[in-house]
């Protein structure tokens, strides 16, 4: 298993909303939610991860689908934050499914550590994502890319 998140354009519903499915992982556990969205929110996606870090105390939250618990449908929050001040950075994913037949909600909350050259890459695909051809990108954390974070 990867080290990733993955946002999958699976179909456009009508022109202007679009099915996404985001896959997050790490070494021990992994989750998956299909969301529907606005087209506006790959641009919306890259105007708040773009240029992170801008200072050892940045944080910076993004919310896609129905992230609480009493809506329908499903939902992820992804949390930025640095955890030292050489910009090393971790991501945290929360994914949460649309309730299930017995009207429960399943989650996953995934950590993944990652360098800022490595979202700098993930916005330029972002950027280059076409809706047309649902086409999909990855956020990978090879294990090369991981620095050792002294405690």
């Amino acid at each position: 298993m990867n080290e990733e998140v993955s946002i999958k354009v699976v179909d456009m519903e009508y022109p202007q909303y679009v099915k996404l499915r985001i896959k997050a992982s790490n070494k021990l556990f992994a989750g998956c939610v299909d969301i529907y969205q606005p087209t506006q929110i790959i641009d919306d996606l890259i105007a708040t991860v773009k240029k992170f870090p801008s200072s050892p105390q940045d944080l910076r939250e993004i919310r896609l689908g129905f992230t609480e618990p009493q809506t329908a449908g499903a939902g992820v929050n992804f949390n930025l934050r640095t955890i030292d001040t050489l910009g090393h950075c971790i991501l945290e994913a929360t994914l949460h499914s649309e309730k299930t037949f017995n009207n429960t909600i399943e989650s996953s909350k995934i950590e993944i550590l990652f360098t800022p050259a490595i979202l700098d890459n993930f916005v330029f695909e972002l950027e280059s994502l076409n809706l047309e051809k649902l086409s999909h990108h990855n956020l990978r954390a090879k294990s090369d890319a991981i620095m050792y974070f002294p405690a």
